[in-house]
């Protein structure tokens, strides 16, 4: 049996110095991970993948989301986009944002502080 509490004041930030973002793994099990970052206005994280399967939360802010077939949709606040698992996809914040992802299985890179683009 896996329980675990993730109390706030537990929850650190970590920094990436490429993108000047923060975030933090605010839960995670053996096979599910929730994770929030917060990224500046303008921040553009260019078109990748991973083999998780993923599904974000727009907290606050406005992202534009573009998969590989150029398709484009824009989010905003209390809207929420899945992106399957190996699908390329371009974000670009529009605003200040805070994401809210859940991940499965869990993103090891991003446990104990770690960014996705850039180091602690």
């Amino acid at each position: 049996m896996f329980s675990k509490f993730f109390p706030k004041e537990a929850q650190k930030y970590g920094e990436s110095e490429v993108f000047h973002s923060k975030s933090r793994v605010i839960s995670y099990g053996p096979g599910v991970m929730l994770r929030e970052e917060i990224f500046p206005a303008g921040t553009l994280l260019p078109r990748h993948e991973h083999y998780h399967e993923q599904i974000s939360y727009i907290a606050y802010g406005k992202i534009k989301c573009t998969l590989a077939d150029g398709s484009e949709m824009i989010l905003g606040e209390g809207e929420a986009a899945y992106f399957g698992p190996n699908e390329p996809h371009t974000l670009e914040m529009l605003e200040d944002t805070s994401v809210i992802d859940a991940f499965t299985p869990i993103r090891i890179d991003h446990l104990e502080g770690a960014v996705f683009y850039g180091k602690k």
